[in-house]
């Protein structure tokens, strides 16, 4: 298990705020399509919402319960579809070219 940072002023990357008045599961869905959207993975997601530090996904999991979480995961991968991209880096392949270049009045001659 992780151990919680305590928020401080000199810790930007810890949220320090209250809750928002709105539809939870509404905001949650539209931030889980997002990192669907970036590319994570549904375990991914899931594994970071058990985590303290990430404190949005946890506070959301902790709110609406394992089984309302869960289900509402598998419904935002559903609706997004799979993203998922290989890059794979290779050194350049070359290739010999034969090139001439002219300057001569000649070329429009060839041409016509």
């Amino acid at each position: 298990m992780t151990i919680p940072r305590p928020p401080a002023p000199d810790a930007p990357m810890i949220v320090d705020g209250g809750v928002l008045p709105g539809n939870t599961r509404f905001m949650l869905r539209c931030m889980v399509e997002e990192l669907f959207r970036g590319g994570m993975a549904l375990r991914e997601i899931d594994a970071m919402s058990r985590d303290v530090n990430y404190q949005a996904l946890f506070a959301a999991r902790t709110t609406l319960g394992d089984d309302a979480f869960i289900a509402l995961l598998a419904s935002a991968a559903a609706g997004v579809g799979v993203h998922s991209c290989r890059i794979r880096e290779t050194p350049p392949t070359t290739f010999d070219a034969a090139l001439t270049i002219r300057g001569d009045s000649d070329v429009e001659e060839e041409l016509s």
